[in-house]
C-alpha cells in the first residue's frame, strides 16, 4: 500500500495504525509518501512496522526500486526490518569518486554535501588548471565542471583533458555545470567534449540524476530547464529541497555564505569605485550564484544587474544597482541571522 501521510480527517499513520491492528490485512506492507518529514517520523515508522518512508516528490526510478526493496525484504538491523528511505536506497546504488570543479564557496559546499551524502567520494578544485593537475593523478570516476572558473574555465579544461585522453584511449564522464543553461550552451558543451549538464543553482535531484545518466542507460546529453528564480529575500522551502530536505547542510551553508557575503560585497563596491567592468562582472557572477544557491531571490536578481552591467561595460548605472544591491543584501543578512538562531535553538 502507498499511503499519503497527510491527508483529511485522518492522517496517514492513524490509518497505518488501523490497519496494522486489522488481522486480515495486518500483514500488508505499507509505504509512507510524504511530503515534508518531522523528527520521530522514523521511529513512527518503525513502531507501526511501516516498510518506508519516503519524501514526495519522487521520482520513478525511486519509487520502482522503493517498491522492489520493500517486496524483496529488507535485511535486519539489531533484530529489527530496516526502513527503507531515500538515504538507504541511495546506500545501495555504487558509490563513486567524483571531481568537482567549483571556485564558489558556497556552491562547492552544497554539492560536496549532497554528493557525500549519496556515498560519493568527493575531491575540490577551483580552477580548470587545478582540474586537470588532479585528473593527472588517476582514480576519478567523474568530473563536475564549472563552466565559470579563474585562470581557465570549464569548457577549455574539458577540451585540454579530451586532447590529453586521445593518448590513454580513455574517457572520463564530464558532466557541466552552467549558471545560464540557454540556447547555445548544449552545443558549447558537446563541442568542448562534456558529456551532460546541470544548469545552477544546484539542485540535489538533478545532480544525482545526471550523475546516474553517466552510469546508467547513456542517455546522450540533456537540455535541463532551470527553474523559475525566487522572488523572496530568503525562500527557506526552497533552499531546503535544493539539499534534499538536508536542514544540518542548509544551516552550515547558510552561516558560511553570512561570513563569505562582505567579502564579496567589498569586491563589487571596489569595482564600481574604479570603474572596473571585469571585476565588477566577476564578483557580482560569484555573489548571485551563492545567493541563488540559497534561494535568495531579490539578491540574486541585484547581483545579476550587477554583473550584466559589468558585461556591458555599462558603469555609470553601476552606482544606482549597487544602492540596490547593499540594501537587498541588508535585508538578506538579517533574515538569514534569524534562520541561524532559530536553527540553533
Amino acid at each position: 500500500m502507498l499511503l499519503d501521510s497527510c491527508m483529511p480527517d485522518m492522517d496517514g499513520f492513524a490509518v497505518a495504525e488501523r490497519i496494522k491492528r486489522t488481522p486480515r490485512v495486518g500483514s500488508l506492507a505499507i509505504m509512507m509518501l510524504t511530503s515534508g518529514g518531522k523528527r520521530g517520523d522514523a521511529a513512527r515508522c518503525r513502531k507501526l512496522d511501516i516498510a518506508a518512508y519516503l519524501t514526495k516528490p519522487i521520482s520513478q526510478s525511486e519509487l520502482l526500486d522503493a517498491i522492489v526493496t520493500t517486496l524483496g525484504g529488507q535485511a535486519a538491523l539489531d533484530g529489527e526490518p530496516r526502513l527503507v528511505t531515500r538515504h538507504s536506497l541511495r546506500e545501495k546504488r555504487p558509490r563513486r569518486h567524483i571531481l568537482l570543479a567549483e571556485d564558489n564557496e558556497v556552491n562547492q559546499q552544497v554539492a560536496t554535501g549532497i554528493l557525500e551524502k549519496s556515498g560519493h567520494r568527493v575531491t575540490s578544485a577551483r580552477t580548470g588548471r587545478e582540474a586537470l593537475a588532479l585528473l593527472d593523478g588517476g582514480g576519478i570516476d567523474l568530473v563536475l565542471m564549472d563552466v565559470q572558473m579563474p585562470e581557465m574555465g570549464g569548457l577549455e579544461a574539458t577540451a585540454a583533458i579530451r586532447e590529453k585522453e586521445k593518448a590513454t584511449g580513455t574517457r572520463v564522464p564530464i558532466i557541466a555545470m552552467t549558471a545560464h543553461a540557454m540556447k547555445g550552451d548544449r552545443e558549447q558543451c558537446l563541442e568542448s567534449g562534456m558529456d551532460d549538464y546541470v544548469s545552477k543553482p544546484i539542485n540535489a535531484r538533478d545532480l544525482l540524476a545526471a550523475i546516474e545518466r553517466r552510469f546508467g542507460d547513456g542517455t546522450s546529453l540533456t537540455s535541463p530547464h532551470p527553474a523559475e528564480p525566487s522572488d523572496k529575500t530568503f525562500d527557506r522551502k526552497e533552499a531546503l529541497s535544493r539539499v534534499d530536505g538536508d536542514a544540518e547542510l542548509l544551516e552550515q551553508t547558510v552561516r558560511l555564505f553570512l561570513a563569505e557575503c562582505p567579502a564579496l560585497l567589498g569586491e563589487i563596491r571596489a569595482a564600481v569605485e574604479h570603474r572596473d567592468a571585469v571585476r565588477l562582472q566577476r564578483a557580482a557572477h560569484s555573489l548571485g550564484g551563492a545567493a541563488a544557491t540559497l534561494s535568495a531571490g531579490r539578491v540574486t536578481g541585484a547581483a545579476l544587474t550587477m554583473e550584466m552591467i559589468g558585461r556591458d561595460m555599462c558603469l555609470d548605472r553601476a552606482p544606482g544597482a549597487l544602492t540596490v544591491l547593499e540594501k537587498e543584501i541588508a535585508r538578506l543578512m538579517r533574515a538569514m541571522t534569524m534562520f541561524c538562531k532559530t536553527a540553533a535553538a
